[in-house]
């Protein structure tokens, strides 16, 4: 019995590490953002029913989940490259109601095109890689909301600072 435990903890910190180091390599580690950003960047967003909602590094899916209980009829998709993180939120969309769609996968093998809206908090080198994308698959009007980093050469439509505990949070709305 202590040979298994062991190696069932041993196999989780085997992913534990795993998953940090894929972290690493892709430049885009979890960190949760806070609930007074996540309804900010959903009120900026103003996603409406039928549209495509995308979320780009979509940790454990909270800004998917406040979407769907905003407009019910949008689509909402999340993209998740760390395999623990891609877990946990692949496990609070199953339970969550209405259905969110979360999906593993690096986002720069992902087609965009069918988005109404791009959630991203990513930091500045890949927000740096996403514009050539953007630039070739996002429909003229598509919004994009980023929580903190800014997208190279473009002027945000709007910019809110939000209080998030003791810090005040910047988000940013992209009309392409």
């Amino acid at each position: 019995m202590v040979e298994v435990l062991f190696l069932i903890v041993l196999f989780l910190l085997v992913v534990l590490v795993w998953s940090v180091l894929v972290n690493i390599w892709a430049g885009v580690p979890y960190i949760a953002s806070p609930t007074a950003v996540t309804k900010a960047m959903v009120e900026l967003a103003q996603p409406k029913a039928g549209e495509t909602v995308f979320d780009l590094g979509a940790g454990d899916g909270r800004l998917l989940r406040l979407t769907k209980q905003t407009s019910p009829q949008s689509i909402a998709i999340g993209y998740e490259c760390t395999p623990t993180v891609f877990l946990w939120g692949k496990l609070l969309a199953w339970f969550s109601r209405p259905k969110i769609d979360f999906r593993f996968g690096n986002l720069f093998r992902q087609n965009l095109r069918e988005a109404d809206v791009i959630f991203v908090y990513l930091f500045p080198n890949v927000m740096k890689k996403l514009i050539a994308k953007f630039e070739s698959e996002l429909k003229p009007g598509t919004r994009i909301v980023s929580h903190a980093f800014s997208l190279p050469g473009r002027i945000p439509a709007q910019i809110v600072k939000v209080q998030a505990g003791r810090r005040e949070k910047t988000v940013r709305l992209y009309i392409w």
